[in-house]
């Protein structure tokens, strides 16, 4: 810091005679009013004039240490604070979080995908969703009941509705393919800000409302251009009532002024593509009838032990009348002769299998000769080439050649009857 000097006009006394009465010490830095004549040539600078300094600070014995920069902190009442901006870069967490997020989607889908494919092959062999769909809430209660125990889990909320939820999404696989339940499951969200909005008084943003939109139409259309598209598999309609005295599979709606009564053969009514016949038979508007004519006793394949012998004693001579009025029937398997292809006098349709020994091709052919040549009889007759006897109801679905075949024979039945 430089120093200044003020000199007073008032003053007579000669500073160069007179010593500072301050001791030595004290002013041992301070340089001779000699010195101070000879080296500085101030013309206004007078040494007969006492001298006044305005600061000492540059002429003390010891240097004062610079003040380092410290940090200011600032302190604010409560309901004035404000945040307190510090630039330091901190890592981002974001992008840590969207991983996580996005692997736990993917680790739900992969074990959806696996879980539904499973339920639809057990649904295919067993073909009893409400039963399945115990027990799959019993085994997984169970796991959750020892998870909220041993505190492992937070034990939430009773959900009445997921459990129905649950039941009927396995209900609705039994009936449908898995691809479609999936599309129908896709609007879950839609649902859910519906039921949340009238049920619980929740209001949501308007953004999330027009959010639905795309999915609600991506589900209609995809819906619409189903092929397999039907209400059991939403609403799983089908049921097993008591009709004149037989257990019947009934699906369908039944005010319709159509009606099919599908025949089961020695396996039973309770067969799962036979059920799925019926089902894919409501869908174009029929009202359909799968009674059990066997009583519950079912040809068993299948069992070593199985008599067949007795059974085919018991139920050989079966014979079945039945009487209808604006219904339309159909028969399998018939052993159906020539006699009988000419008495003919309605309209009938022959879908026949290329390997099949109980209706080989030679009589399908035969067949086709004489109905055919009944001009005023409307006839139907079609080979299937490659499928077996019963390919229509007793295929693999895991063979997409035989799927495919099967379908295909369903598709020219409704056909014909529509």
């Amino acid at each position: 810091m430089i120093s200044s000097i003020k000199c007073t006009t008032s003053s007579t006394s000669t500073f160069s005679s007179t010593k500072l009465p301050l001791p030595r010490s004290q002013l041992s830095i301070l340089p001779t009013i000699q010195n101070v004549e000879q080296n500085m040539n101030f013309p206004l600078l007078s040494s007969k004039k006492p001298l006044y300094l305005s600061s000492i600070e540059s002429f003390t014995l010891l240097t004062k240490p610079k003040r380092k920069n410290v940090t200011k902190c600032q302190a604010y009442e409560g309901d004035r604070s404000r945040p307190l901006e510090i630039n330091i870069e901190l890592p981002s967490k974001e992008s840590a979080q969207k991983l996580k997020i996005g692997l736990y989607f993917a680790t739900w889908w992969a074990l959806n995908v696996v879980f539904n494919i499973y339920n639809k092959k057990v649904l295919n062999a067993f073909p009893y969703p409400w039963l399945t769909s115990t027990l799959s809430l019993a085994a997984g209660s169970l796991m959750m009941l020892i998870s909220w125990a041993t505190r492992v889990a937070d034990a939430p909320k009773v959900a009445v509705a997921h459990t129905i939820g649950h039941v009927a999404a396995t209900v609705s696989m039994s009936k449908v393919a898995v691809s479609f339940t999936h599309i129908i499951k896709s609007g879950e969200p839609a649902f859910s800000v519906l039921v949340s909005t009238f049920l619980l008084g929740e209001a949501f943003p308007m953004s999330v409302y027009l959010s639905l939109l795309p999915i609600i139409g991506g589900c209609a259309l995809a819906a619409i251009t189903e092929l397999n598209f039907n209400m059991i598999g939403i609403h799983g309609v089908g049921t097993v009532l008591e009709l004149g005295g037989l257990q019947s599979y009934v699906t369908g709606p039944s005010h319709s002024k159509l009606a099919l009564i599908l025949i089961s053969d020695v396996f039973g009514y309770e067969a799962p593509n036979l059920r799925k016949l019926a089902d894919k038979v409501s869908q174009a508007g029929f009202f359909v009838v799968v009674p059990d004519l066997l009583y519950g006793d079912y040809f068993d394949i299948h069992n070593p032990q199985f008599d067949r012998a007795a059974w085919l004693e018991a139920h050989g001579m079966l014979v079945i009348l039945v009487s209808y009025a604006g219904y339309r029937f159909i028969l399998h398997p018939g052993a159906i002769t020539d006699k009988e292809f000419n008495d003919v006098k309605v309209p009938i349709a022959l879908l026949g299998a290329e390997i099949d020994t109980f209706f080989p091709l030679e009589k399908l052919k035969q067949a086709e000769e004489l109905l055919s040549a009944k001009a005023e009889l409307e006839s139907f007759v079609k080979l299937y080439p490659g499928v077996t006897h019963g390919w229509t109801v007793r295929y693999n679905a895991e063979d997409e050649v035989a799927v495919k075949s099967a379908e295909e024979a369903h598709q020219d039945m409704l056909n014909w009857f529509i």
